[in-house]
């Protein structure tokens, strides 16, 4: 589905996924307004770095996941040489 702006597409989505952390108000366009409660933001929150994000979409009651803070598993091949 194409939307026109992001609050329709924020409006019509269940799960949204971002390469960045969602814009405040500062930033521009304001998408931590636009999330509601429940399902919402995953992306690179930065949340390490960003406790004023973190602590905004917790009181949103939005459940979000920080990308870079899910371990990843790099595994060599054991057919090198």
């Amino acid at each position: 589905m194409i939307v026109p702006d992001a609050a329709s597409a924020a409006a019509a989505a269940d799960v949204i996924f971002k390469i960045q952390r969602p814009m405040a108000a500062a930033d521009g366009i304001d998408e931590l307004a636009l999330l509601a409660p429940g399902p919402g933001a995953d992306g690179a929150l930065g949340a390490l770095t960003n406790a004023d994000l973190v602590q905004t979409l917790a009181a949103k009651g939005v459940t979000s996941f920080a990308l870079e803070l899910i371990p990843r598993i790099t595994a060599r091949s054991r057919w090198t040489s």
